[in-house]
Formats: C-alpha cells, structure tokens, sequence
C-alpha cells in the first residue's frame, strides 16, 4: 500500500523559530530539517524561507500579495 506523506506549510510558531534560528545562530536548511524531523518540511520550502528571512528581516507576507486572483466568467 503507497502512503502519501503530505507536506505542511509553515505556521506562524515555526516560522518564528526557524527566523530566530537563522538569525542567532546561521542555521541552514539541511540543519533545521534535521533538528525537526516530524515537521514534514521540504528542502526547497525552507531555503525560500530562509532567503526571505535574509533579505527582510521578516517572517510576513509582502504587501500586496494576495495569492492566486480568481475571475468569474459570465456568459
């Protein structure tokens, strides 16, 4: 039987932690991965992440992202 894991976003506690990680003590991705193995976080997810978290200073969304806009058509 294949079992799917499904990965997770990051909440807002993680976020927080992996921010105040990679500020005080330069954790990367492999490292933090390894530090929270039940999490079910991806490579990619937390190297975003953590450029984000390098150019901004921030865990926040940008202003003015909305995410995917979605249209009506009418007929």
């Amino acid at each position: 039987m294949y079992v799917r894991l499904c990965k997770m976003p990051f909440s807002v506690e993680d976020r927080s932690a992996i921010k105040v990680l990679r500020q005080d003590k330069q954790y990367v991705a492999e490292t933090l991965l390894k530090m929270f193995p039940n999490k079910n976080w991806t490579l990619g997810g937390l190297k975003t992440l953590l450029r984000k978290i390098d150019a901004t200073d921030s865990i926040k969304r940008r202003s003015g992202s909305v995410g995917r806009v979605r249209f009506a058509f009418l007929m």
